[in-house]
């Protein structure tokens, strides 16, 4: 009778084991978009005030990021200057128009001016990192189930779940502030990030012994 070979369970086990002791298994929270004003409201509900535009990235890491040469590839254009360092827990502004923002909201912490504008409509927003990698990529929208009143009512876009995934709606939320909190924390935020959800060994070892 011929001998059937079923692997090295052994060592299988021996590597989930290992995989347990070293922690969960969750993706990295690293640079993240927070706050997108793609729609600010004007002088009337006909003429908007795109000078006040802006996306907010928050850096979810204990150390600084070096966003020099990261660019805004889809949705808007924008390469970082050399040296444009963000901070651990800190949020920086890209704005259509630097001065206006930094006047209406009294924050320094913005940058731009980028090319192109938010579409009122929602479109993929993409950020690449120094190399050309993909960092971000999502699209956002602008009717249900996304939030609808960030569509010219004055509030923004914000990511309520910081841990959560930025292509589903329910990751977001309007912003609790006429204006939005642009270059801060948000209100309407979760206190902590939302940690996603993890791999317990005895998921793990019914996965490894499913297969």
């Amino acid at each position: 009778m011929p001998t059937v070979r079923r692997g090295r369970p052994g060592w299988g086990l021996s590597v989930l084991v290992c995989l347990a002791l070293l922690g969960p298994v969750r993706p990295g929270l690293g640079i993240m978009i927070t706050e997108v004003m793609y729609h600010p409201p004007g002088v009337s509900a006909a003429q908007e005030d795109e000078a006040l535009e802006f996306i907010e990235l928050y850096n979810n890491r204990a150390v600084s990021e070096e966003l020099g040469k990261w660019a805004f590839t889809n949705g808007i254009d924008y390469v970082f200057e050399p040296n444009t360092l963000l901070g651990p827990r800190q949020h920086l502004v890209i704005a259509r128009d630097p001065n206006a923002v930094k006047t209406a909201y009294g924050i320094n912490n913005v940058v731009g001016p980028y090319s192109g504008r938010l579409d009122n409509k929602g479109e993929r927003l993409e950020l690449s990192n120094a190399n050309g990698g993909l960092v971000i990529s999502f699209r956002y929208g602008t009717t249900s189930p996304w939030p609808v009143s960030p569509d010219g009512t004055g509030h923004s876009l914000v990511l309520a779940r910081l841990g959560g995934d930025p292509e589903e709606a329910d990751s977001w939320s309007a912003s609790a502030r006429i204006g939005g909190t642009p270059g801060g924390p948000e209100p309407a935020q979760a206190a902590g990030p939302t940690q996603p959800s993890t791999l317990t060994l005895q998921q793990m070892l019914r996965v490894y012994l499913d297969h």
